[in-house]
């Protein structure tokens, strides 16, 4: 799990190479309490593909789940990143992510999770608590995914399938154009 910074870093440790570049995941800032569409204008520059991936976000007792979900349905902003990421002069042909079956838990009310990133702005903090606030979901609604639950495979694979599909109609019709 790597941070803004920890990708700016790299960057300025390469010398500003142009052979230097990120992939961004659009889910992934929200691992390490960062705004996604925050993460994509910082940076744009540097990106030269991205994964489209969308997540619920849950209240947990100890900080929020990131539920895998339908492109569209979560909490990412990706009209705004790809229009930040669309003026950074590369050409770039994002793909789309499903995300991983398990729920994953970001504990950040625990501070040994902080020891982790021992460098981070608290600032950046914000934007995703905000989030939370705005679009979280309550901590007792259901959100496992059939995989978690211990579906038979035939059920698990349908939901993947579906997943993807339903995600792949969101970005070519409501993201086209």
């Amino acid at each position: 799990d790597a941070t803004t910074a920890d990708m700016l870093r790299l960057y300025e440790q390469s010398g500003q190479s142009p052979a230097f570049g990120v992939t961004l995941d659009t889910g992934n800032p929200l691992a390490v309490c960062e705004d996604p569409l925050q993460t994509a204008v910082a940076l744009a520059p540097v990106i030269r593909h991205i994964h489209l991936k969308d997540y619920t976000i849950h209240y947990a007792p100890e900080g929020y789940r990131l539920v895998r979900c339908i492109a569209g349905r979560g909490v990412i902003d990706f009209r705004g990143i790809l229009d930040a990421v669309s003026r950074n002069g590369h050409e770039i042909l994002p793909g789309i992510e499903v995300a991983a079956q398990a729920t994953r838990t970001i504990p950040f009310l625990r501070s040994s999770w902080w020891d982790t990133f021992p460098n981070a702005d608290p600032r950046n903090l914000v934007a995703a608590l905000q989030t939370l606030w705005e679009k979280g979901r309550p901590a007792h609604e259901a959100y496992s995914s059939a995989w978690e639950r211990g579906e038979d495979s035939a059920v698990v694979r349908a939901e993947e399938w579906r997943v993807l599909r339903e995600s792949a109609e969101y970005f070519t019709t409501t993201m086209s154009g």
